[in-house]
């Protein structure tokens, strides 16, 4: 059994770690978007794209994420998606430290 489920698997019901992984995310949305808790919003919002990132490097390495539809389901989409977190977690550190 791997620790890392591959990206946010479509399943029914849904896959724990998935469950637990979206409700950080909008949890961290409502944190962010409210100026009193905006700082603890961010670092939630940063952690969670540190912690989902191995995630991502498995589906690259996979292949790609076969659940999803052409092209998102491509291996060129997967290895983009790696990148892309860098910015984002500055971000989300940018929105924490403001």
């Amino acid at each position: 059994m791997s620790f890392t489920p591959t990206v946010v698997e479509i399943s029914y019901p849904p896959l724990p770690a998935t469950t637990i992984v979206a409700v950080v995310e909008l949890a961290a949305a409502v944190l962010v978007a409210r100026r009193s808790t905006r700082r603890l919003g961010g670092f939630i919002a940063a952690a969670t794209l540190v912690g989902v990132f191995p995630a991502n490097v498995k589906a690259a390495l996979d292949g790609g994420m076969a659940h999803l539809d052409p092209p998102m389901s491509s291996p060129a989409v997967a290895w983009l998606r790696l990148p892309v977190q860098a910015p984002l977690i500055g971000w989300a550190l940018r929105v924490a430290s403001a």
